[in-house]
């Protein structure tokens, strides 16, 4: 067999100059041919670089024709299409940056007519966004609802800010004896507001108020929401006629006889803030409220809602000063005082020393725009970045002090800034004097801050009244461009290095002059001893200027979610969840429903959950017929709660009847079963056909964490032992059989939403079920990671007064403990184990509920 013969190989060396010799003809023939169709130019076209399809002429020249139309060129975007062709939809960018335009005034609002708020870029990139109240509102982070320990570790070693504009105010304009009166229709005030002291800040604008909003129109209104109100502090020209005209003497005392007369010359203004969830009903029921007013007395009352014109951010936290102290820099005040008296504390020194101002204080602040702040510009004197006190800044205003050779008799007074005088320019300090002196000049200093509220008819023009604010919102100028502040810092740094600037746009230079660099502030002080937190109000076009710097100072976001977790933490209220007697709350709750419902119907059917009753089913209530079980032999014919006298309760049905469960209505209307008493002297003796129900903070005995919604149930004598004994403790000792968890609460087949609660009639039947009668429902639940969870629910203050009296009686272990504290059970309503819990009446702690987040 031959063998294939072998390829040749190439040759080992090639001589490239003679191999393109020997092809020359070709490759000129070639360039020849190219050079005809290219037209001698080779340069690749600018829009044809980068591009994919860049090799087929016609898709380039669909894209370029696509662009022009999505951005609005009508007269080139038609060339060359044919006629009656569909114009192709615009894209997701370009439909939102219509939709995210800036606007002068108001909020942005989507295609199906929902608001945003100015934050709503800065939130949807990492928090979950939710439709509530005609908002987009942010949830919280995105995630199955956790993470609530970080956020308490937050609050604890730091600060947390939250956007809470969906609060709009409505002012009444009108004089101030008209203005009270429409109050008077529709408000009912914090017992603590009416006092002579309180009375005359709140008026005076350097404090604001708490107060139920109800329905107009009728003796017996409906809750709509609770609200703050705050005055306009009167100008400084008509300090000494209201003075005259107005008597604060007993302003109390003649508020409630009706006998307070007050200038009916004077213009003042009020500022009522409502709920987005309540904004329509109170808006209404106060354009009816000063419309009556008007028919009564020809005086006119101008009620006008300011939605869309204010920013409202939430500072709480430990560093929530320091955060403040960060981001508000007043401006420099025009005075330079050679006295250091009270009527010249500057705005900065008030700042540095706000964490001693009285609580629900307003102060009104002019400030820097805090994105392109300098501490060189404006000068280190006014300004601080920490949230202590530096009394070296007082002496460098006020001079070298040393202290007067006093007398024995004025020892006493050696705390007064009196009491120093200049010292020489030769003269030798002592450090322990000088330390002493610093120490003198800030305790003088806070008296002097503090002493501030305690003459508002003198200093509550200066210190919270801003007109910028109050009356020329439209001509505040907006916050300059984050372009032109990049820009400016850009030249700084060039004249920095001694280099050249850059060239600024001329449309830039031309809008500058229509910029502001400083915004009118309002900061409020809210909260009580237990808990504090800040609101600022600004100009909504300036809400983005100042978002961002207080994120950047250490503020950490937080959003519904949260923001509720840290109010129940707290032992505060959370507006709609904590109030059940309001229309909000129904809706907000029927909207959950219907998310936990569509939800569930994605599970198939072997995991779905026990479907619960959403919103508690608190009709259910005036079946219970608790004082047959809980006081057996013993009559308990004196029942006290709060310091007031109660009667027992007994069922409206017995169990043999067939009661009507009608669904259940809060509020002051006769078809309703019950009220909620959130001032002391509200709580009312119930009836057969009505109840009084009050808040009551709940914690767990020994364990168990309760969740909203959760079912507060009435103990018997034998229940409380089961945990107080020394013996071993198992927590399954108290239970009902799981069959009747499903069938506990069961829902109406001819009402959809509406519950019945299934009881045994027969008491040997309810024995063994250990059943156990519900006086009430957790409206928030625990929150995980706290120290001390504690939840908040409302329940019958005759059941409380019922169980209080049996306790002390029967209980031993009742008499050595606090007497505040009331044994009930709690159960989660997917759970079959009853927990222990100690019960704390809030109006017993306090005066008055009216303190919400």
């Amino acid at each position: 067999m031959k063998p294939w013969n072998k390829v040749p190989h190439p040759p080992r060396d090639l001589n490239v100059q003679s191999f393109v010799e020997a092809r020359a003809p070709e490759l000129e023939n070639l360039h020849a041919l190219v050079a005809e169709r290219a037209g001698n130019d080779y340069t690749e076209p600018r829009w044809k670089r980068r591009r994919t399809t860049s090799h087929d002429t016609r898709i380039a020249n669909k894209g370029r024709g696509g662009k022009r139309s999505k951005l609005g060129d009508s007269g080139r975007a038609g060339v060359g299409m044919e006629k009656g062709a569909k114009m192709k939809k615009m894209s997701r960018r370009m439909r939102r940056r219509l939709e995210f335009r800036e606007l002068k005034f108001g909020f942005q609002i989507s295609g199906d007519g929902t608001k945003r708020l100015k934050t709503h870029l800065w939130h949807a990139k990492r928090f979950t966004m939710e439709k509530k109240w005609g908002f987009y509102i942010p949830l919280g982070l995105h995630g199955s609802g956790r993470g609530s320990r970080a956020i308490l570790k937050c609050m604890k070693n730091g600060a947390v800010v939250h956007d809470a504009s969906y609060y709009s105010p409505v002012q009444l304009m009108g004089p101030k004896e008209s203005l009270l009166a429409v109050m008077k229709m529709i408000l009912v005030l914090s017992p603590s507001d009416l006092q002579e002291e309180a009375f005359r800040q709140i008026c005076n604008g350097v404090r604001h108020g708490s107060a139920l909003l109800y329905h107009f129109g009728s003796p017996t209104s409906q809750f709509i929401a609770p609200v703050n109100y705050m005055w306009r502090p009167p100008s400084k020209d008509n300090v000494d006629i209201e003075m005259e005209t107005n008597n604060y003497s007993n302003v109390s005392l003649m508020q409630e006889r009706g006998e307070t007369k007050l200038s009916n010359t004077l213009t003042c203004q009020l500022w009522v803030w409502i709920h987005a969830a309540s904004l329509s009903d109170g808006l209404a029921a106060l354009q009816s409220a000063c419309s009556k007013q008007v028919n009564e007395t020809g005086v006119s009352v101008n009620c006008l809602s300011l939605e869309g014109q204010f920013a409202n951010f939430e500072v709480m936290g430990f560093k929530a000063i320091n955060c403040l102290q960060k981001v508000l820099h007043p401006l420099p005040e025009t005075h330079n005082p050679t006295h250091f008296t009270t009527s010249h504390v500057n705005k900065s020194t008030i700042l540095e020393l706000v964490e001693h101002i009285p609580f629900r204080s307003v102060v009104s602040l002019e400030v820097h725009d805090p994105r392109g702040l300098h501490l060189d510009d404006v000068g280190k004197l006014y300004y601080s970045h920490t949230s202590k006190f530096d009394a070296s800044k007082v002496m460098d205003q006020i001079g070298c002090l040393k202290p007067c050779a006093l007398d024995e008799s004025k020892a006493k007074e050696t705390n007064k800034i009196s009491c120093f005088e200049p010292c020489t320019s030769g003269e030798r300090k002592d450090p322990d004097e000088i330390a002493c002196l610093e120490q003198r000049v800030l305790n003088a200093t806070k008296e002097m801050v503090v002493g501030l509220w305690t003459k508002p008819e003198e200093n509550g023009a200066r210190l919270a009244d801003n007109e910028m604010l109050w009356v020329s919102r439209d001509k505040v100028n907006p916050p300059k461009k984050a372009s032109i502040i990049s820009s400016e810092k850009h030249e700084k740094r060039l004249e920095f290095f001694n280099m050249d600037s850059s060239c600024v746009d001329s449309s830039d230079c031309s809008n500058r002059d229509r910029m502001a660099v400083s915004c009118p502030v309002l900061l409020v002080k809210r909260g009580n001893q237990i808990f504090t937190w800040w609101s600022v109000i600004l100009p909504l076009n300036w809400a983005h200027a100042f978002w961002v710097p207080f994120i950047s100072s250490g503020a950490r976001a937080i959003g519904l979610r949260e923001r509720r977790w840290v109010a129940c933490d707290n032992g505060f209220p959370s507006f709609p969840f904590d109030f059940p007697d309001c229309k909000a709350y129904s809706t907000t709750m029927l909207s959950e429903a219907a998310a936990f419902d569509q939800k569930a119907k994605l599970l198939p059917l072997s995991k779905r959950p026990i479907k619960v009753p959403i919103p508690p089913p608190w009709n259910c209530l005036k079946y219970s017929n608790i004082e047959a079980e809980i006081s057996g032999d013993t009559q308990i014919e004196k029942l006290e709660l709060c310091g007031k006298q109660l009667s027992p309760i007994s069922s409206i049905s017995t169990l043999e009847q067939d009661g009507d469960c009608s669904r259940f209505s809060f509020g002051l209307s006769s078809t309703s079963i019950g009220t909620v008493a959130r001032i002391r002297d509200d709580i009312q003796i119930p009836n057969h056909e009505r109840l009084c129900f009050v808040s009551v903070l709940l914690h767990a005995y020994k364990e168990g964490v309760f969740e909203g919604g959760s079912v507060v149930c009435a103990p018997i004598a034998n229940d409380i032992s089961l945990w107080t004994s020394r013996s071993s403790f198992d927590k399954n000792r108290l239970q009902i059989p799981q069959s009747y968890v499903k069938t506990y609460f069961t829902e109406k087949d001819t009402h959809e939403g509406e519950w019945d609660l299934k009881v045994p009639e027969k008491p040997e039947i309810r024995k063994s079920y250990n059943h156990r009668w519900p006086i009430g429902f957790v409206t928030s639940g625990c929150v995980y990671g706290s120290s001390r969870p504690v939840s908040r629910a409302l329940c019958g203050a005759g059941f409380l007064a019922q169980l209080r009296k049996q306790q002390l009686l029967q209980q031993n272990e009742m008499q050595e403990n606090n007497r505040s504290i009331i044994f009930v059970l709690v159960r989660n309503l997917k759970s079959a184990s009853y927990r222990l819990a100690l019960a704390t009446v809030v109006l017993e702690q306090l005066e008055d509920d009216l303190a919400f987040i």
